[in-house]
């Protein structure tokens, strides 16, 4: 696609001033357009979302969103570029601790 002024990219491909308009109409953003390019089936227009393509993105997700809850309140110590110790706070200390 030739590239003007008018256009704007999203990963890598240009998106068109129409493009962008429609985005927008529709409550899309560019992460998202590029949450399809990565994700979506590619068919003969471009790219489709399927509901398996998003069952199947949302599973390679659930382990790591696990690990991720796991760690609310864990609070590691940094002492010169080492991880000195790790512990978990209370949300009360948190908020102090984020206050300095």
């Amino acid at each position: 696609m030739e590239t003007h002024n008018h256009t704007k990219e999203v990963g890598t491909y240009d998106l068109t001033m129409d493009a962008r308009s429609r985005l927008a109409q529709r409550g899309l953003s560019a992460h998202q357009v590029e949450l399809v390019l990565a994700h979506g089936v590619p068919c003969r227009d471009g790219y489709v979302m399927t509901n398996n393509a998003v069952s199947s993105r949302i599973a390679e997700l659930k382990p790591e969103m696990k690990d991720i809850e796991r760690l609310k309140n864990v609070t590691l110590i940094d002492l010169n570029g080492n991880i000195a110790t790790t512990y978990r706070v209370s949300d009360r200390r948190i908020r102090r601790m984020l206050r300095k």
